[in-house]
């Protein structure tokens, strides 16, 4: 029975990320057509995916993240695209964080389950724009939960953290983190 159970989380796992590249480009590019877009498939390294689950308290789905950087005269960072998993969904997002680690755009890519649907409401996940590295300690209290989708709320908002911590990482150990080859 463990043996299926596990079988469909990664089945379930890899449909989520099936096309998430392609979608959070579109995404990226009806966001802002000017940017300079550099794509990565990038594999965390597993103490710094250690560190960012503790301090987050958030696991990874995968032991990757899409990654890009963006870049346009006065303006440069990070997008990523990944997804939480909340009680009863699995819900693929796209973020972009600045050079000052505050988030500018967000967008829900894929929302799979049943209830909470509301998650998907620009109205609500607005609300993520300005919170920065700074701020993300008190993500919980600034962050207005849905009735009926708690639980998909509350995964965004830790992912919100994780994908803070991630970014905050990267800007203070780029040249360690990211070999600019591989973009």
């Amino acid at each position: 029975m463990k043996a299926i159970l596990v079988f469909v989380f990664l089945l379930i796992t890899h449909s989520v990320f099936a096309g998430l590249q392609e979608k959070a480009e579109q995404k990226l590019m009806t966001w802002d057509s000017d940017l300079d877009v550099l794509f990565k498939r990038y594999t965390l390294p597993q103490a710094l995916e250690s560190d960012i689950e503790k301090k987050s308290s958030q696991k990874f789905l995968q032991d990757f993240v899409y990654l890009w950087t963006l870049e346009k005269q006065g303006f440069s960072a990070f997008a990523i695209a990944d997804a939480v998993r909340a009680r009863s969904a699995l819900i693929s997002t796209l973020i972009v964080i600045d050079s000052s680690c505050t988030v500018v755009y967000m967008d829900i890519l894929n929302y799979h389950g049943h209830y909470g649907r509301q998650i998907i409401d620009r109205r609500w996940f607005e609300q993520f724009y300005g919170v920065s590295i700074d701020s993300e300690q008190s993500l919980d209290r600034k962050i207005d939960a849905i009735s009926g989708a708690t639980s998909s709320s509350n995964a965004v908002s830790r992912g919100v953290r994780r994908w803070l911590i991630f970014v905050d990482e990267l800007y203070k150990n780029q040249e360690t983190l990211l070999d600019s080859s591989q973009f």
